[in-house]
Order: structure tokens, then sequence, then C-alpha cells
């Protein structure tokens, strides 16, 4: 804390992103009670839920169901990538039932879920080799089955998404924040359909990740939607997109909740930067008191 006060901290941060663990939870009230009174919207923001952990525990949840299928496929892909003979061996079994080589097998990484998402849609895309190959090799007798390949596929198609999100998340060479607010609503509106999806093993597992994605979705839409509010492509035309989907009924009460945080934030703001520059002839919040032509053309 004191190295906190000695930089100032407290007036250049507005949110602090954690994973979902009572330790964090812990630090996040003591940040709180030390600094309260000088940080934005007096905290209320401050404590945000890490993306990236929310969805490491959904991802283990859904491959948790497939254990046993995930299991026999790994260990074919190990095997006929254990030589090079053997990864000969495939890639010629693979043009005899004319499929193309070209993106290679891979073995994940069992502690890092994108890998094993990435080695199981190379898989699949060879589902059809494998089990021609178990009479070149007698030994491999682990081969999956038909119903492990359409576990695997359905499982594949749920954790496309998730992926692709957290690829753009991961970008470093943009701002990424706004982007957060359609992709997370986007998976929220899935996932419900995933509830409603063919097979009960799918059905049983989406309805536990989804009451582990509504605590997250809970603590951080309003946020997020302030965040997209700001982006000037979006602005409040894609809360009031997504809500009605997501909220039905209750649409009205959370975009009004969300443009009331908006608004609390913004004259919290404003307030902080005429305090911070008062007695001084650098008023940033004249830019903001002045009204354009724009502003007086389409308020």
């Amino acid at each position: 804390m004191d190295t906190f006060t000695k930089w100032n901290i407290e007036t250049k941060i507005s949110t602090i992103t954690v994973d979902n663990c009572s330790t964090n939870d812990g630090m996040i009230s003591i940040i709180l009670e030390k600094l309260y009174g000088d940080l934005l919207y007096d905290g209320a923001i401050l404590n945000m839920r890490c993306c990236a952990h929310i969805f490491n525990l959904i991802v283990k949840d859904v491959l948790s169901t497939i254990e046993h299928s995930l299991a026999r496929i790994r260990d074919s892909v190990a095997f006929w990538l254990a030589t090079p003979q053997r990864v000969e061996n495939f890639e010629e079994v693979a043009k005899q039932v004319k499929l193309s080589y070209g993106k290679k097998l891979s073995l994940d990484c069992k502690t890092r879920w994108n890998s094993t998402y990435l080695m199981l849609q190379t898989a699949i895309q060879y589902n059809d080799v494998f089990p021609r190959l178990r009479i070149r090799e007698k030994h491999h007798t682990n081969v999956p089955t038909e119903l492990d390949w359409e576990l695997a596929n359905k499982v594949a198609e749920k954790l496309q998404h998730l992926y692709a999100i957290t690829q753009l998340f991961s970008g470093r060479k943009y701002l990424t924040t706004n982007c957060f607010f359609i992709q997370i609503c986007d998976l929220r509106i899935n996932m419900v359909e995933w509830m409603n999806s063919d097979g009960e093993i799918i059905k049983a597992t989406s309805s536990k990740i989804f009451e582990k994605f509504e605590k997250y979705w809970s603590v951080v839409h309003i946020v997020l939607a302030v965040v997209v509010i700001l982006d000037p492509r979006y602005k409040m035309k894609v809360v009031e997109f997504y809500f009605p989907m997501i909220y039905g009924e209750n649409a009205l009460s959370e975009i009004e909740q969300v443009k009331t945080t908006f608004y609390n934030l913004f004259n919290d703001y404003q307030s902080q930067i005429k305090s911070k520059y008062h007695g001084t002839s650098i008023l940033p919040t004249q830019v903001i008191e002045n009204s354009s032509f724009y502003d007086s053309k389409y308020e």
C-alpha cells in the first residue's frame, strides 16, 4: 500500500482484473479500504473478474464431459506422431481416403485448453483415417470410436467460439476492451442455445457452465456496456440491440441501469478533473462544456 500511495496509483486506475479467488477478494477489499474516496466512482467498479479465468473454468467443465473420448483421441494422435515412419504412414492413408494432408496432426498440452481445441479440430478432419490405420498397426488398440468422434465434434463446435474470443482478447496491437461486450453477449446467447441442443451430455454440461458464466456476467456486464458506449461505432445502439434478447421484458430497466452508471462515471470523472486542475489555466473540462456544431445538430 505504501508503494500505491507513493506512485499515486489511486489517481491512475479505475479497475483491477483478478481471478475468481478468495485471496484476491481479500486484497481488493484492503485496496478499497485504503484508497476509498480517491478511486473513480468510489471504487464501485474496481474489482473486475478475469475473462480468461472464467473461460478456463468453463472449458474445463466442457472437456470433462468427454474425458474418456478425449483420452482415446489424444492417445491415437500421440501414437501416430511418435516416429517419422508413423507420420509417413498416416499421411499415406490420408491420401488414400482422398484427404489432403495440409493441416498436420498436433498433440495438445493438457494444461492449455486452446491447444486441446486445435488438436481436436485437426484430428476430427482425419477421423476416417484412424480406424484404417488399425489394420497396419495391430498393437495400437485404443482407437477412438464413432461415438468418441461425435462427442468430440460437438465439443469442438462449442469451443470454437471461446477460442475465437480468446484470440481477439489477446491482441496486442489494437484496443480490446471495447470488443468484450459484443463477444460476451454473443457467447451468452449461444450458451442458452446449447442448453436446448440435442444430446443429454451437452445439455447437462451447458446448464453447469451457464451457471458459472452468469456469476461472471452479473459482475461485469454493466462496465462492459459502458465501455462499448464510448466506441463511436456502437454507442447505445449495441446495448439496445442485445439486452432485449438477453433480458426480455426486463431489458428496459437494465438499459437504464447502464445509462445511470455511465452518467455517474462521467460526472465523477469530470469532478475529479476539475478538482485536479483547480486554480490552473488548464481546464480539460472546457472541451466537454462547449457544445460543437455536431452536438447542436444531432443532440
